[in-house]
């Protein structure tokens, strides 16, 4: 599985945002490679918005792609605020929340407490 974080960020948070993104993407690729995960989904494509603008959030599971697509709200003032420690466990909280709410798979296709488990360990 490879994992691509995407955001829709102020310009106030676009560094914090960057340094947050690469360090849990970087994260999150090495550790997903196996197949521990199931084999129904190959990619994970995350959107984090980070803005004080009315973005909707989205999950969806893309079956011809086996893709798993979503856009998820952080909140812009704690984010700014925050420590570089405490944005990353932001994003691993988000990704966690994610996996929760999105009920496309079985066991098969995608071991959501395993990966969970996983992305957890990051922090």
């Amino acid at each position: 599985m490879n994992f691509w974080i995407s955001g829709i960020v102020e310009a106030e948070v676009g560094d914090a945002f960057w340094r947050t993104m690469k360090t849990v993407q970087n994260g999150l690729n090495l550790f997903s490679g196996s197949e521990k995960y199931g084999t129904g989904v190959k990619e994970m494509n995350i959107i984090f918005v980070i803005s004080k603008d009315d973005i909707k959030e989205y999950r969806r599971f893309m079956k011809a792609s086996q893709s798993l697509e979503a856009r998820i709200r952080i909140a812009y003032d704690e984010f700014r605020d925050a420590s570089d420690v405490r944005r990353i466990k932001m994003f691993t909280d988000a990704l966690v929340v994610i996996l929760q709410k999105t009920n496309s798979f079985d066991e098969y296709q995608l071991s959501k407490q395993n990966l969970i488990k996983d992305i957890q360990a990051i922090m």
